[in-house]
């Protein structure tokens, strides 16, 4: 079994989580600098549910920028049955066929957030029976009856986070693209997918809209530890030799149209208030790995 990365990542007593409080433990002020960068959210969150909006827009951008990107092609699971490939394979063919008349179709939004909602069961393993997705399939309605349950809400966040990132993303972007690119050099002893690769580029979208400011109800982009640690150990699990040749690593705070770009070595030093040797750096990632690898395997 390989553990996910993202669960590693927050659990503190991970080796993973350990290696890098503890070689990398400066992560206060870059979140400070992105915070201060970030300046005003122009995307206000609304009643959908936040996760399934963090995945729908990353589907989103995977198909605005990639012909051929499929949102989702998971292999077999308990969770995963055979009529959730048959709803994923009909809108996967949908979102490609309605995308260059999307503005006249909420339609198109609609299934972006239904594929979300099965991409939610492909990370997590689970079908929550409650879910309207889970009522629908109980029900045998219509197509017209799927796409009606996504929340109303999730239109005018989506169509507004497009917006955004159509000024402030998109056109920046060098190529090639990968969307949801696995790190082969690692994929053995770990489950990691990264956002999007843009030439030399990693980048991590998020869509987190920060807490309200108690006195102003101003809202803040404030990106958490682990958010830091995250771009930088998609970085590090990258092969120089046979990877994608990750020389920079970002995060593009998505409600804010934000942007920030570190050059990897530059980062790790400043992290580790210390020169460091970036094979040295991978090879002690690894290492951490592979001990929760073995953690894992060892139950």
């Amino acid at each position: 079994m390989r553990p996910i990365f993202t669960k590693l990542l927050a659990n503190r007593q991970s080796h993973l989580a350990r290696h890098l409080k503890t070689a990398y433990p400066a992560t206060l002020d870059v979140r400070k600098a992105i915070r201060a960068g970030a300046g005003d959210i122009i995307v206000e969150p609304g009643d959908a549910h936040a996760g399934t909006i963090g995945t729908a827009f990353d589907m989103f951008s995977g198909l605005m920028l990639i012909p051929e990107y499929r949102p989702l092609d998971p292999g077999p699971t308990r969770a995963w049955t055979r009529v959730h490939g048959l709803i994923n394979d009909s809108l996967t063919e949908f979102v490609h066929a309605t995308l260059p008349d999307r503005e006249e179709d909420d339609n198109f939004y609609r299934a972006i957030w239904v594929l979300a909602e099965l991409g939610a069961i492909v990370r997590t393993g689970y079908s929550n029976p409650d879910s309207a997705l889970e009522q629908y399939i109980r029900s045998k309605d219509n197509a017209e009856a799927l796409l009606n349950t996504a929340p109303a809400d999730s239109i005018r966040q989506l169509r507004a986070l497009e917006a955004v990132a159509i000024e402030h993303l998109y056109p920046h972007l060098s190529a090639p693209l990968n969307a949801s690119a696995s790190f082969p050099a690692v994929q053995d002893i770990v489950q990691a997918e990264s956002d999007l690769i843009a030439g030399d580029m990693l980048l991590d979208y998020k869509t987190a809209a920060g807490t309200p400011h108690k006195t102003t109800g101003a809202r803040a982009f404030f990106p958490t530890e682990s958010d830091i640690y995250q771009i930088l150990g998609y970085g590090l699990m990258d092969d120089p030799d046979d990877g994608y040749g990750i020389n920079a690593v970002a995060l593009y705070a998505a409600r804010y149209g934000f942007s920030t770009v570190y050059e990897l070595p530059q980062l790790l030093d400043y992290l580790a208030g210390t020169a460091v040797n970036l094979d040295a750096a991978r090879a002690s990632f690894r290492f951490a790995l592979e001990a929760d690898y073995e953690a894992a395997n060892a139950r």
